[in-house]
Parts: C-alpha cells; sequence; structure tokens
C-alpha cells in the first residue's frame, strides 16, 4: 500500500463550506498566483466601500482586508430592540455576511463606538494610543499591507469624531508599523516591523460634499466579472445590503464608475495605486507550474485538476514555501477540496449542549471518488477513529464508497465552556473592551469551540481537513440550515425587574432550568453598591426542564438611598461548582448566525418614585427600542398598537400615545393617519413622538398640528450643559419637578435629530449644548393644539431609560401627563 503515500503529509486546515461552481474555483485559481496585499480602514461596519473591496479581491485579485476601528456598537438597529455592545455583535456578523460576499477578510481593534462625536479631539479623549493605535499596528505588521486605504479625510471633512479619527490612526500608524521601537512588545509575540509602501485616501462623493478632484489618482471600477457572472457594482449593493440592522440595502449599480485617491505617504504612485508592488511571489519554476495547471483545467471537470494541485501543493510544502504565506496555504487548500468534489459535515441534532455534557452527533463524508480511504477522525484534540493505512485489507475496507457516516460521543472539557464572544466576556468600558493585549488578533469572532479533523487518502496524498461541528436542522421553508453549536449553564438567572422605585416593586431573580438535573444546593450571594451584603440558599432538589424558580434576598430592607445590587448565582451539583454573573442571552436573526451574549442582572433600587398622573398610554413600536418596556416597569399601563389598528377611536381610549424611535420612518401609513392623531390632540389627547430621521428610511415633511424640520443636529456629549428655558412649563414640573441635578448620569449622548425652523407656536422648554457650540432649543418642541398637546422630542430617551437615569423617567412621565 506504499503507492498510497506520495510526498508529505497535507494538512489542509480547511473550514468546510458550501460547494463551488466551477467558474468560482477558477476565480480563485486566479487569485492564488497573485502577490499584492491591500488594507481598508474606516472607524465602523458600513463605511467601508464594498464596490473598491470588490474590484480589489475580484477584478485586480489582491489579498483585501477591512479593518473596521469598532463594531457599530453605539448605533441604532431598525430590526430589534438591542443596543450597546449587542449590537455590536449583530453588526460584526453583519460585516461577515459582507465579506462573504465581495471575498474580503475582516479585522476590529477594542475600540468602542460611543455614537456620533463631533470632533477627533473628542474621540482621542476616549480612545486611548495605548489601546487603540496598538491595535492598528498590530493589524498591519500581523496582515503585512502593501498598500493602506483609509475611506475618510483626516479632518472635518469626514463628517463625524470617529471617521476622522480612523484616518488619523491610519496615518500614524503607516509610520509605527514600521518602526522596530513602535509597541516593541509585539515584536516579542513574534511580530515583526512592517514598512507598507504607500497609505491612499479613498475621496468621495456622497452627504452633499464631493472630495474627488481631476488631478487625483483615478481608478475605474464596475467592470463584468465573467466568472461570477455580476460586476462590482452589484456585488457591492449585495454586500452592503448585509447591513440590515441600519437599514442600508442599496440597489445595484451596472455602470463603469471611477474611485478616487489622494496619496498620503510612502513611495509615489502616478498611474496606479500598486505601482511597484510585485505581482508575482512563485518562483519562475513554480510559476510556470502553477500555469501548466490553469491551461489544463477544464470547466467542465475540474476534479481532473485534483492530481496535479496535489502535486503542486507536495513541491512548495517540500521547501516550506506555503508556510511563509498562511493565507495562500489556506486558498489552494480550499482549492483542493473545491475539485475533489467531496462533501463531509460534522453535526449535532440539538441547538444548545451543556457544560459539562456530551457531545453526541455525527460525522459524515460524502465521495463520488474510488480513490479516497479515510483513515483517521479527531474530534479536537480526542482521537475517534484511527486506520494503519499500510494494512491492505483494513484500508480496503475503509475506502469512502459514496458515504461513510460515523457516530460520536465527546465529553466537554473545562477548556471549552465559553461561548460567549471573546472580546464580550470581560467588563469594558463605554468606549472600550477590556482583554489582554497580547490576546488581541483583530479576529472577528470566537473560531468554532468543537472541530474535526478527517484524515484522508486523496488520490495517492494523506490529507486532512478541519471542519466546525455545527448544530443542524432541516426547516420546512428554508430546508437544511447550519447554526454554530453553543454551550449553555444549566440554568438561566434573570432579574424579574431591573429597575425598582418602591418597596412594593419585586426585588428577586428568576432563576430557570434550560435541562432536567439535580443539584445538591443553590446560594444566591447579593451584594449592594452601599456594602451591603444578603444571602439566599436553597436546599437538595431536582429541576426539570423549563421550571422556574424566584429567589429573593433574605432580610433585604428597602434602602433609604440609591443602591444597586448585584446577584451572584452558586449552584452546587455532582462535586462541583458552577458560578452565574449574568444570564446568557440568544437571538436569531434570518440574515446572521444566532447570537449568544451575557445579560447584565444587576437590580437598580431608586428609593425617590417616579410619579405618574397619567398611566394608560398607548405606543406604536417603530425600529427597535425598549422604552414601552421600561414605562411599563415603572407603573405605566402600556398597550401596543399597530399601525392598522390605529384610528380615532382607538386612540381616544389612551391618555397618551407614544412613537416609537423612527416609527414614522419605519411605518410610512402613519402619516397617512395624520389627521387622526391631530383630531385626537384636538380632542384633548396627547401624541408624544420620538426621534425620526429625514433621509433613508422614509421621507417625513412636518407631522404636527404646525410646522417645524427634522434636523440632524445632535448633541452628543452627555455630560453638556443644560439650560432650562422655561422653569414654568409643565413638563418641568408636573408632576415630578425637574430640575438640573436630573441631566447627571446620562449615557452616550443628549439626544439626536432634533427640530429645526420651528413654529413659534412651539415651546421649547429646554436647550442643550455641545462644547464650542451655541445652545439648541430643538430637543423637545411641544405645542398645545385645541385642548390637547403635541410633542416631538430628539431626547434619546431609548438610551437613558434602559440605563436606569431616573431624570429622564421623571420628565418622560411629566411628557404623558401634559
Amino acid at each position: 500500500m506504499k503507492k498510497w503515500l506520495t510526498g508529505v503529509v497535507l494538512l489542509l486546515g480547511i473550514q468546510v463550506t458550501s460547494a463551488q461552481t466551477s467558474s468560482e474555483i477558477l476565480l480563485k485559481m486566479l487569485q492564488f498566483q497573485q502577490a499584492g496585499k491591500v488594507l481598508y480602514l474606516a472607524a465602523h461596519p458600513d463605511d467601508e466601500n464594498t464596490q473598491l473591496l470588490s474590484y480589489l479581491v475580484n477584478n485586480r485579485k489582491y489579498e483585501t482586508a477591512y479593518l473596521s476601528v469598532t463594531r457599530g456598537d453605539g448605533g441604532q438597529n431598525l430590526i430589534g430592540t438591542e443596543q450597546g455592545d449587542v449590537l455590536g455583535l449583530i453588526r460584526t456578523h453583519e460585516l461577515l455576511a459582507a465579506r462573504k460576499v465581495d471575498g474580503a477578510q475582516q479585522f476590529f481593534t477594542r475600540a468602542k463606538d460611543f455614537g456620533f462625536s463631533k470632533s477627533a479631539k473628542e474621540v482621542f479623549q476616549l480612545w486611548p494610543d495605548s489601546i487603540v493605535l496598538y491595535d492598528v499596528v498590530k493589524v498591519i505588521r500581523q496582515f503585512q499591507p502593501d498598500i493602506i486605504i483609509t475611506r475618510f479625510p483626516d479632518d472635518e471633512r469626514a463628517g463625524h469624531g470617529q471617521h476622522e479619527a480612523s484616518a488619523i490612526l491610519a496615518k500614524k500608524a503607516f509610520a509605527m508599523a514600521a518602526d522596530a521601537n513602535a509597541f516593541a512588545d509585539q515584536l516579542a509575540d513574534g511580530l515583526q516591523p512592517w514598512q507598507t509602501k504607500r497609505i491612499f485616501w479613498n475621496t468621495f462623493r456622497f452627504g452633499g460634499m464631493n472630495t474627488t478632484a481631476p488631478d487625483q489618482l483615478k481608478v475605474q471600477v464596475g467592470q463584468f466579472l465573467p466568472l461570477l457572472g455580476k460586476n462590482d457594482g452589484q456585488l457591492a449593493a449585495e454586500s452592503r445590503s448585509q447591513h440590515k440592522s441600519q437599514g442600508f440595502g442599496v440597489a445595484a449599480s451596472h455602470a463603469l464608475s471611477d474611485e478616487f485617491f489622494v496619496q498620503w505617504g510612502g513611495s509615489p504612485a502616478v498611474k496606479d495605486l500598486m505601482e511597484g508592488v510585485a505581482n508575482e511571489w512563485l518562483s519562475e519554476v513554480e510559476q510556470n507550474a502553477w500555469k501548466n495547471i490553469l491551461q489544463k483545467y477544464a470547466v467542465d471537470k475540474p476534479y481532473e485538476s485534483l492530481y496535479r494541485l496535489l502535486e503542486f501543493k507536495n513541491e512548495l510544502d517540500k521547501n516550506k514555501k506555503l508556510a511563509q504565506y498562511p493565507a495562500k496555504n489556506k486558498l489552494l487548500n480550499d482549492i483542493i477540496l473545491a475539485v475533489s468534489g467531496l462533501k463531509m459535515d460534522a453535526f449535532i441534532q440539538q441547538p444548545f449542549v451543556f457544560k459539562g455534557d456530551s457531545l453526541t452527533g455525527t460525522i459524515r463524508v460524502f465521495s463520488t471518488r474510488e480513490d479516497v480511504v479515510m483513515h483517521t477522525l479527531r474530534l479536537n484534540n480526542t482521537q475517534l477513529y484511527k486506520l494503519d493505512i499500510y494494512d491492505t485489507i483494513s484500508v480496503q475496507k475503509s475506502i469512502v464508497k459514496n458515504s461513510n457516516i460515523v457516530p460520536f460521543s465527546y465529553k466537554i472539557t473545562e477548556s471549552e465552556q465559553n461561548s460567549i464572544e471573546y472580546w464580550m466576556q470581560a467588563t469594558s468600558t463605554a468606549y472600550l473592551f477590556s482583554f489582554d493585549q497580547h490576546r488581541f488578533k483583530g479576529t472577528p469572532v470566537n473560531p468554532p469551540i468543537f472541530n474535526v479533523t478527517v484524515g484522508l487518502v486523496l488520490a495517492g496524498y494523506p490529507i486532512e481537513f478541519n471542519m466546525p461541528v455545527e448544530y443542524k436542522v432541516v426547516d420546512p421553508i428554508d430546508g437544511e440550515l447550519y447554526h454554530p453549536v453553543k454551550i449553555l449553564p444549566y440554568i438561566k438567572v434573570k432579574t424579574v425587574q431591573n429597575i425598582v422605585l418602591k418597596k412594593e416593586d419585586p426585588v428577586a431573580v428568576q432563576i430557570e432550568a434550560l435541562k432536567s438535573f439535580e443539584y445538591d444546593s443553590i446560594l444566591v450571594e447579593w451584594s449592594g453598591s452601599n456594602n451591603e451584603k444578603y444571602y439566599t440558599k436553597q436546599g437538595k432538589g431536582t429541576f426539570q426542564v423549563g421550571q422556574k424558580l424566584l429567589v429573593t434576598p433574605a432580610k433585604f430592607v428597602f434602602p433609604a438611598k440609591a443602591t444597586r445590587l448585584t446577584p451572584l448565582v452558586y449552584l452546587y451539583r455532582n462535586n462541583s461548582i458552577d458560578t452565574i454573573s449574568g444570564s446568557t442571552e440568544w437571538k436569531s436573526y434570518k440574515h446572521i448566525p444566532t447570537i449568544f451574549w451575557k445579560e447584565n442582572i444587576d437590580i437598580n433600587i431608586h428609593p425617590a418614585p417616579v410619579r405618574i398622573a397619567k398611566s394608560n398610554i398607548a405606543y406604536i413600536a417603530g425600529a427597535g427600542d425598549k422604552v414601552a418596556e421600561y414605562l411599563s416597569m415603572i407603573g405605566f399601563h402600556v398597550s401596543h398598537l399597530t399601525p392598522d389598528e390605529v384610528s380615532l377611536a382607538a386612540l381616544k381610549k389612551y391618555d397618551a400615545v407614544i412613537f416609537g424611535v423612527r416609527a414614522l420612518n419605519v411605518y410610512p401609513a402613519l402619516a397617512a393617519k395624520e389627521a387622526d392623531f391631530m383630531q385626537y390632540v384636538q380632542e384633548g389627547g396627547n401624541v408624544i413622538v420620538q426621534y425620526n430621521t429625514n433621509n433613508q428610511l422614509g421621507k417625513l415633511g412636518s407631522f404636527g398640528p404646525y410646522p417645524y424640520q427634522i434636523s440632524r443636529n445632535r448633541v452628543v456629549d452627555e455630560s453638556s450643559p443644560v439650560k432650562i428655558n422655561n422653569a414654568t412649563h409643565s413638563a418641568l414640573n408636573f408632576p415630578n419637578k425637574i430640575d438640573l441635578s436630573d441631566f447627571n448620569g446620562w449615557v452616550q449622548e443628549r439626544g439626536l435629530y432634533f427640530a429645526d425652523q420651528i413654529d413659534n407656536r412651539y415651546q421649547t422648554p429646554l436647550s442643550f449644548q455641545d462644547a464650542g457650540e451655541p445652545f439648541n432649543n430643538g430637543s423637545l418642541i411641544i405645542a398645545k393644539h385645541g385642548k390637547g398637546n403635541f410633542v416631538y422630542t430628539g431626547i434619546a430617551f431609548f438610551r437613558q431609560l434602559p440605563a436606569g437615569v431616573m431624570g429622564a423617567y421623571k420628565l418622560f412621565a411629566n411628557l404623558i401627563a401634559l
């Protein structure tokens, strides 16, 4: 059987993916021979120029990556109620979905998107060079690009402080990555200084601004890509439309267009971005061998190239060439797998597994070839199956004919317990994620927890393929679906109410069993921010799946001053202790994998209650917020209305009707019912419209009894000065007295999309101010109309209420009471 062992063992680290067409395989083969790397850099998900990325990857065939400085945590969410870090998790996966379309790679730093900022100076007060610039330099040294391209300029034309900051970071990192004295600890971790050949700014025409000019370097994009059957514009539209949480679906462009560039540093380029960059990375002999493979590649018979590809790979491995080019190594592995016609998967048939349990599932290998022998199966580092490939009889029995199906069972180890993404595991600040900088590699998500290695002898070459263990489900609508496997704790812990205002409110956590099991005891430790501690212990018992247990702190005394209780749950079972400090949550969206995160379970106790004068309210949900949930939590009776349910008769049942954020953008039908809302107000009702935008999702005129315009004005400093314009206005007095202290402790921003060009029949009781700007009175406008009131507000209640900002609760209760 020694005839099976041709050359060295090939270790192909392949993430098994969906089948590729023969023309897509050919495109990868053309990309394999092309040298050159490009790093595109900007501030947020959706900032990247997807048409240029597609051009660089699929037309010029360069290895291309996008470095998004943040994960977009501070944006808004048009598809759900998630905000902050969890929104950043959604947007991370949307970026990965976009990269699957255009073919680029994806990197991040530890910086958080903390919302709109007006200057880079403000940004760098919150993004220290020791962390964010450190990360950008590290990504450059890892990726080793030949050129860097920024999306934004390094001045106010960027239109956003974080945009401007991303360009400044790129320029600094361009120089520092080549300096051995800059962040020298990275060299101790195995990296080397890297001199990028040049850096450009990709100028633009959008937002009413044109920064392009005839004397700038110009590149034509949008060419038809025959191997993909699309042009760059179509791929760019598909890629950008993955940003569904931001409502960024766009139409495809089918025309040629020009991209313009200003060079900021490095060797001058006159005609092309990559002037002076080597087009080849293979030796002359290797180039000739590869060209021979390309010439003989048959689009209708790609499998005929398998042996030639394996032979070529073997020669490169002999001289360790591919070890110097890991991305090329992976690309060649992908090509070999694709032409082989092999299909393999490893799956379980339950959505989750549990800490300390066994992973039970199936491994399948399908082949239409007759020269495939399966000799090894490993799950992580555990051997599941091994064959002596020199044993002729055993080998003959192990030839993969059509399919090999192998069941497996694997004990989950302690090192395989964490399903939370690496950047979300530690406590972070509002501006930065916290984890060891030596662990930072800029990678987008955790690697799969469980990986199967399938060892084969393929066309005479021993080969190992790697693939993740996934959860497989057959959906009656969408067919066969695969999702990452995640590990859950045995119990889920949630607060019954995380904002507590009065003694009657529940101070408790609910423990829910996610599987059936026996336990020895459960101890809940409650730690207060005023150094108080409470303990509750539950004796030995049995949980059935879905069973819930309500736990309150023993001997709890309602405090005289505000405090925050942090529950910590200790589950004792089978001579082990599980410590649960947060609630593991998950959410599914069709366009991305199911996301998992840990929810904070602190209980915020505020003994000074919010007074409520009118409590019967209707809420019309918009793009996604939790305002209704938190109003209900403090005592309002909230009913939910859909646009179709709106009528004058329906509205008159309520003291007030509240529009969720962007409700008018999302549901244009609401504007068509403006007459019903205004009649409701005239007869004594109260309509409160939270912020909407005047672009993208729905165009707005002036929704209300009198004219005003929705602007892009905002106040981004959450601690900025506040001016009370009308201290006697009922919105500031009844039923809660509002003073300047109520604007302390706000989060992220004061507000956004303020009213402008305001009719003088509106009253403006408040003004907010960012540093260096005049006070703006458009955050809250109130008009008396007949017997009732109309309110438009850009105040960021959707951020303040979930954060437990009492001043915001008091102000909102007053608006409802108008």
